[in-house]
Order: C-alpha cells, then structure tokens, then sequence
C-alpha cells in the first residue's frame, strides 16, 4: 500500500526592498522578516526577492533571498514587457533613459533633482526584471508585495502568471511627505491597490487614506 500523498506547501513569492534590521532605523526590513518567518513556519514556502544588499541582512530560517543584483536586465523573459506593467508616466520616462541597470537603492523618495527623475523608472524596470525571471522559474501560489516600488514588478508576475496579488503598505507617500508628495509614488500606489486581490495597511490612518486615494473596497 502506498503511502498518502503529502500535500505541496503553498509558495509564496515576497517582494520587499529591505529583509531584517536596517542601519536606517526603519521598521519596514523587521516587518518584513517576521511576516516572512511567520509564513514559513506555518507551513508556506517563502522566496524573498530584494532590490540588492543594501538594507537586507541575513534572512529567516527557511526563507529563500534572492537579490536581484544577480540577474541581467537584458535577459527578461522572452517577449514579456516588462514596461507595460508600469503606470504611463514611467513607461514613457523609460523609453528615454540610457539602457543601463541602476539599483532600486538609488532612489530616494524624497530627492527631487534630475538624476533622480531618471534613475527611477530604470530601477523599477530592472528589478521588475529580475522578479519575472525568479517568478517563472518557481511554481508559486501568491506574490506578496511590500509598498510602493515592489508593486510594478508585483503587477508584472500577476498579469503574467495569472497569481494572486497582495499589496502590503507599511506607509503611504502622504504620510512619508506630507505636503509634497511625489506624483509618479502617487500614481504607482494607486495603480497597485487597484490592481490588488488583497490590501494589507499597517494602521488605521493608512487604511484610511487608501480608501480615500483608491477605489479600494473594505473588503479588499
């Protein structure tokens, strides 16, 4: 008699730019290794994607880090377009940088000068990349993503592998720069909470400042 078929644990791809305690003071690397330990432990099956080193220390028992540093941007799956998951302001800004990969890092919400105004949607397009590659080649059930620059990479695995998206807000860029914020952040929060089976907020005031800037549901 042959033994029972154990079930298959269930894969969940993360997304977040920083894993562990951070040098920043931030709580987002903390939140995002617990979250990620937590899943593990109940049986899930984690793989971590980061932008790269910075900001990421050792991950949790269990948990896969990929960064996406190890992968070339010239080598995306074949003919998926990585642009098109990105909100039309970015997508046209990307046709006009030099093909050249630039680390998510480098972006600062809070800069405002011109080398920034490129810089950005390289990064989102390079690691959007990169988190394609990592989604193909695994046989994932969820892609989870921790705020706003993991979420066009998060858009790109959903509308291409057809998986479940979790959009995670550790913060809102209201509340980060209150009273400047950055349109093309604005445009990338909305775009992902629409786009998003499940919205997860940290508190109330972000929840309800989601509600206010989306057509979020409750429900979601």
């Amino acid at each position: 008699m042959n033994a029972p078929t154990q079930p298959r644990a269930p894969r969940v791809l993360m997304l977040g730019a920083e894993l562990g305690a951070s040098a920043s003071g931030g709580g987002l690397g903390t939140a995002c290794a617990g979250l990620a330990g937590a899943l593990v432990q109940a049986g899930c099956a984690v793989t971590f994607v980061a932008p790269g080193s910075v900001g990421v220390g050792s991950p949790p028992a269990g948990v896969e880090l990929v960064h996406a540093g190890e992968f070339r941007r010239d080598a995306a799956p074949s003919g998926v377009d990585v642009a098109a998951g990105l909100p039309g302001l970015l997508r046209d800004a990307l046709e006009q940088v030099a093909d050249r990969a630039v680390p998510l890092s480098s972006y600062g919400s809070r800069a405002r000068d011109g080398r920034d105004a490129r810089v950005l949607p390289q990064a989102l397009d390079v690691y959007a990349r990169a988190v394609l590659q990592v989604a193909l080649r695994g046989d994932f059930d969820l892609v989870y993503a921790h705020d706003w620059p993991t979420f066009p990479a998060a858009e790109a695995v959903k509308r291409v592998l057809g998986l479940p998206l979790v959009c995670h807000v550790h913060s809102t860029e209201v509340e980060r720069t209150p009273g400047r914020p950055d349109a093309r952040i604005l445009r990338i929060e909305s775009q992902g909470f629409s786009r998003a089976d499940r919205v997860v907020a940290v508190g109330s005031r972000s929840a309800e400042l989601l509600r206010q800037a989306s057509s979020s549901s409750p429900e979601r």
